[in-house]
């Protein structure tokens, strides 16, 4: 009796992995919280969409902004509304420049960096461009970025400093 109760006791020691109905249970569970976490996704992804294309815009002024200042020479940021695409030009002087090109073909010699496009999705209102003088000011703007969904986040330029805000 001593060995059979010997056995017994090592045969469970010795017990080791799942089984298939254990495996079974915990697929199920992770099933079902994909199943409830999927659809918030695509929700997810286009605000996610919305504020990559502001945050884009936004610091791409404020990089013009920055380098019309340091550099004592006008730039601006060109915006197509149609082809969502934007980008930065140098002008060839503090005021006055006259070397603006305003589009995106790649012999452009004024622009200064890439041409951007707005994420898929996401559209905005805005056509044309903000120059940045050398003394920080701009001229007035309001952009109105929208994704497929139908929200928004305005960024308007304030003519006396400069500044970019933004608010959705």
């Amino acid at each position: 009796m001593m060995e059979t109760g010997g056995y017994l006791l090592l045969r469970q020691l010795n017990k080791k992995g799942v089984t298939l109905t254990e495996l079974t249970v915990v697929f199920l569970i992770i099933a079902m919280g994909a199943l409830f976490t999927i659809p918030n996704i695509g929700a997810w992804l286009a605000n996610y969409r919305l504020k990559c294309g502001t945050r884009a815009i936004v610091s791409m002024m404020r990089t013009a902004q920055m380098k019309a200042v340091s550099t004592n020479h006008q730039y601006r940021a060109y915006f197509s509304a149609g082809g969502g695409k934007y980008w930065m030009e140098k002008g060839n002087k503090s005021s006055g420049s006259s070397n603006w090109v305003g589009n995106a073909d790649p012999d452009n010699a004024a622009r200064e960096g890439p041409i951007n496009m707005l994420p898929p999705g996401v559209t905005i209102s805005f056509m044309g461009f903000i120059q940045f003088n050398p003394n920080s000011t701009c001229n007035a703007a309001t952009i109105t970025v929208t994704n497929n969904e139908g929200k928004k986040a305005i960024i308007t330029l304030i003519t006396g400093t400069g500044k970019v805000n933004v608010s959705s």
